[in-house]
């Protein structure tokens, strides 16, 4: 039969699990391992500085477990020290991840991790089935820092192209990188974004500007300059790479 001290004693450390993490107040720089952080493959985040890690409030020495105090009390001061806290790109990843994972790919594109264990940084590769671009091979890097989602990802396309909205040095010129860009915007519809730019090129707004003005006035002219880059020439003084799959 449990004693009325025992479940007094309950009580209290049911109350200071729950004041545990609600108390999220600032801790001085320490080494945090997170194991699996948002279901991610194992991985270690470590933020701060110092020889010591702090699990759970308990400072232990690096290699060991972490150390909880006998006794009931002790380990009720155990639940009542305040959580580590989170460097700040574990929320990042935590959005990134499921973005990852749900990615809903059309079947002109594919994407790959140069670090399988880096989910910030990776290749998307486009290779239109149709339009002006039909068969070519164009490779995107996306870089996600650390304003994500409110900010965009980095994208730039490694593929020297012929294109009225993408320059000769891979910027892009694609409206949800820039002004309307929406936290609840997506990868998914960043690539969903660019594969459109293959299929409907948009003079009305170029960074190519010599691309743009000859899809508004020559669309034959325009397809010849952009089979003649892909299959590797100059356009003009500019010589574009092979860029066929």
């Amino acid at each position: 039969m449990v004693g009325t001290r025992d479940w007094d004693l309950g009580l209290w450390v049911q109350r200071a699990w729950s004041l545990r993490w609600a108390d999220a107040r600032p801790q001085p720089p320490l080494n945090l391992h997170v194991w699996g952080v948002c279901g991610s493959r194992r991985s270690c985040l470590q933020t701060g500085e110092g020889s010591r890690e702090r699990v759970g409030g308990v400072g232990h020495s690096p290699g060991q477990s972490p150390r909880v105090r006998e006794g009931p009390w002790g380990l009720l001061n155990t639940l009542l020290s305040p959580p580590p806290s989170l460097p700040l790109f574990v929320p990042l990843l935590c959005r990134t991840n499921p973005d990852i994972n749900e990615l809903n790919l059309p079947k002109t594109c594919d994407i790959s991790f140069s670090d399988p264990d880096d989910l910030l940084n990776f290749k998307l590769v486009i290779c239109p089935d149709e339009g002006f671009y039909k068969s070519g091979k164009f490779v995107f890097s996306f870089k996600v820092g650390q304003g994500y989602p409110h900010d965009p990802p980095k994208v730039k396309c490694e593929t020297m192209v012929y294109h009225p909205n993408i320059d000769l040095e891979g910027n892009v010129c694609l409206n949800i990188l820039r002004e309307d860009w929406k936290p609840v915007l997506t990868i998914n519809s960043i690539i969903y974004g660019l594969q459109y730019l293959f299929l409907e090129p948009n003079p009305e707004d170029p960074l190519n500007k010599e691309a743009a003005e000859v899809l508004q006035n020559n669309r034959r002219l325009f397809e010849q300059n952009v089979q003649r880059s892909m299959r590797g020439g100059y356009i003009g003084s500019t010589y574009f790479e092979r860029c066929l799959k």
